[in-house]
């Protein structure tokens, strides 16, 4: 159980429920905002609410088309938690861990998905449960699009009939392209596929955060920043150099200008913090660094009875900025 002893000022939410709508044919429901449900306390007959036992988490996330992939442990879960789980497996339970300050009265969003698989274990005398979560990999995964356009339609209609498509929903579409298409063109198959097809045709990235989707040109980042970074606002320890690889998405020679280059960057450690997600922009400043970055990875770390909540950033310097 929870204490209300000082190494405990941290609380957090797991909401585990509303499960996801399938059908043979692949049509599908878009993900159930279980953050809407935050303020619920208490069990219902489709979710289920934690925020007294002790859990360990490692929330991943990054800007490739890949769903990410996260592992929530939570010890000593009842009988009818465990059994609510498993029944629901195959149905795509919803998970929505939150977190935050016990005086602060909001919580952070710091993973939204569903759950792809369980393991039960016994460790003496605590049972483990471990969520092996996924963020829209059903999205991804089962979502088909049947679209056909004319010559001459924008790249940019085009993304954005796909991401309708794509049932999730939407983060952040920044196209930054005057493109049309040479030709007519038919689409039938795998949503996700021809959006990431494109979106390489055009140097941008497109994932999946927390169930939405971004979309934004690689070389650029926002102007508006998410989160400032300094020792006065979670800052742990000192940032170091960071080194990403800019890889080309189209065949180039030794003479192209698209070749592979490091791109400079930085990487760091600060408290916890859900508002830090892939694409987006962080301040950071410390005693080297005081300019904003593009953020390319998240690793959120929570041990809650070990009063551990961290968030680890890898980010990209870029000079260009998205014009809003």
């Amino acid at each position: 159980m929870a204490s209300t002893d000082g190494n405990f000022i941290r609380q957090y939410k797991l909401l585990i429920g509303t499960t996801t709508k399938t059908s043979n044919s692949g049509s599908f429901n878009s993900t159930v905002d279980l953050d809407s449900k935050l303020g619920s306390s208490k069990n219902s007959q489709n979710m289920r609410v934690i925020d007294d036992l002790q859990i360990k988490a490692t929330i991943k996330k990054d800007n490739n088309k890949e769903p990410n992939k996260s592992q929530i442990s939570v010890y000593n879960l009842s009988d009818d938690t465990v059994g609510y789980i498993n029944k629901n497996i195959r149905n795509n339970v919803a998970v929505a861990l939150a977190v935050g300050y016990r005086d602060a009265g909001t919580l952070d969003v710091i993973f939204k998905g569903t759950v792809q698989w369980v393991s039960d274990t016994f460790n003496g005398v605590d049972r483990v449960t471990t969520l092996h979560c996924v963020d829209g990999g059903i999205n991804l995964s089962l979502a088909r699009s049947s679209r056909s356009y004319p010559k001459g339609t924008k790249v940019k209609d085009i993304i954005n009939g796909l991401v309708t498509d794509l049932g999730a929903t939407t983060g952040n579409v920044t196209v930054d392209s005057s493109q049309t298409i040479s030709s007519a063109c038919a689409m039938s198959g795998s949503t996700s596929f021809y959006l990431n097809h494109i979106c390489n045709g055009i140097d941008h990235n497109f994932s999946i955060q927390d169930g939405s989707v971004f979309i934004t040109p690689r070389s650029k980042m926002f102007s508006n920043r998410s989160a400032y970074i300094s020792a006065d606002s979670g800052l742990i320890g000192s940032p170091q150099p960071f080194h990403n690889d800019i890889k080309p998405t189209q065949s180039v020679t030794k003479s192209s200008t698209k070749a592979k280059k490091p791109t400079d960057g930085v990487k760091f450690k600060c408290e916890v913090n859900g508002s830090i997600l892939p694409e987006k922009t962080v301040w950071l400043k410390s005693k080297d660094y005081n300019s904003g970055f593009k953020v390319v990875s998240v690793t959120h770390n929570i041990d809650y009875e070990g009063n551990v909540f961290t968030t680890d950033v890898e980010s990209v310097a870029v000079s260009a900025y998205i014009q809003s």
